[in-house]
């Protein structure tokens, strides 16, 4: 099939990065993409523009037109304003129409005049959680067309990974610590947790008995969080920014546990390292058997503890007998739930029964 995919911007986050991947996917199968965004940071782009049947055009005034001319047979859009635009080229090309929706907001989607014409030409709403079909079920014009299909991990890009505490070298760490790596982003809310986690650095260090605490990511609180981090001094503590980064897994892998949530818990879950939860709501715990169903796929369970509870709750979880059991069960978790395989081919079966086409 020739598929058109819609973003608004695809810079380095969980929802950029899960279409990539997407993309990624369904070119390995055979078909065609056509991808269009506002604005992308061109590294992002490298693995696919080697590809012969992928193509990629920015939003101008001849986007209808080069549209036209790659001839899709349907339309795939993600939030935000791609929704509005895929709507109305799907009416134009005259073709089906399908919106991925990644959290929980119904713009484009929701009782609004516009939103009643959008939900008239979309064939089915997909949300990636059991949060976001709720809101979603109770928030758009058409909650018939709602359902479920969760964002899929690469497991051949995100293999098992063993442990290589001599990285920690490299950022000036010490390999013979317990290392924590936050893999976030700096905003949205999020930098609330890690201001409570550099807020009680000084106390986890003494009772690991040496701490690395490495930040991956970026977003506008960043130098205020660095600025806070050195103001933190303690003989067993060390903490490390690195920014922005399009490879994570070498940090993975000096990694004793990972604070993340979202598309990076699971990445680091597939490559089997223990994660504990954290997200804009605060933090949760281990992600395991008994938790990942509220963590990952209803996005529910966060708080903020007070910092002697929080404080307790990491460093009872940073045993060794509980964090191997965690990485265990959170790579059993990505393989059966959140496999990109899997979750590419529910996918094609949608676009099947829309477009007449066939395996």
């Amino acid at each position: 099939m020739n598929i058109a995919v819609l973003a608004d911007r695809l810079e380095l986050g969980g929802v950029e990065t899960h279409i990539l991947s997407q993309v990624n996917e369904l070119l390995l199968r055979g078909h065609k993409v056509l991808l269009s965004s506002v604005a992308v940071y061109q590294e992002l782009l490298e693995k696919l523009k080697a590809h012969p049947n992928f193509e990629y055009i920015p939003f101008d005034e001849r986007y209808v037109d080069r549209c036209r001319e790659f001839r899709p047979d349907l339309i795939h859009a993600h939030p935000f304003q791609a929704i509005i635009e895929g709507h109305k080229l799907a009416k134009i090309l005259d073709i089906p129409f399908f919106v991925t929706v990644h959290g929980p907001y119904d713009y484009g989607l929701d009782r609004s005049p516009l939103g009643y014409q959008v939900c008239t030409t979309v064939k089915r709403i997909i949300a990636v959680n059991l949060t976001v079909a709720s809101f979603l079920l109770n928030g758009t014009a058409h909650p018939e067309k709602v359902s479920v299909i969760r964002n899929g991990i690469d497991l051949k890009e995100f293999p098992v990974l063993s442990t290589d505490k001599s990285l920690c070298r490299e950022y000036g760490l010490d390999p013979e610590w317990f290392t924590s790596v936050v893999i976030s982003r700096f905003g949205d809310g999020k930098e609330r947790p890690i201001r409570q986690l550099l807020r009680v650095s000084l106390i986890l260090a003494e009772k690991l008995k040496g701490w690395n605490l490495v930040l991956v990511g970026d977003g506008p609180f960043i130098t205020s969080l660095e600025k806070e981090a050195e103001g933190l001094q303690h003989p067993l503590l060390r903490i490390k920014f690195v920014g922005r980064q399009t490879e994570v897994r070498k940090f993975l892998q000096m990694a004793d546990l990972v604070f993340a949530s979202g598309r990076a818990a699971l990445e680091a879950m597939a490559c089997q390292r223990p994660v504990f939860a954290m997200n804009s709501p605060g933090f949760g715990s281990l992600v395991d058997l008994a938790t990942h169903t509220d963590y990952i796929f209803r996005r529910w369970g966060y708080e903020f503890p007070a910092d002697e509870e929080l404080v307790k709750r990491i460093a009872s979880s940073c045993q060794e007998e509980k964090l191997n059991q965690a990485a265990f069960e959170g790579h059993m978790i990505v393989k059966k739930h959140y496999n990109l395989f899997e979750t590419t081919t529910q996918l094609e079966r949608v676009y099947y029964e829309y477009t007449g086409k066939s395996v």
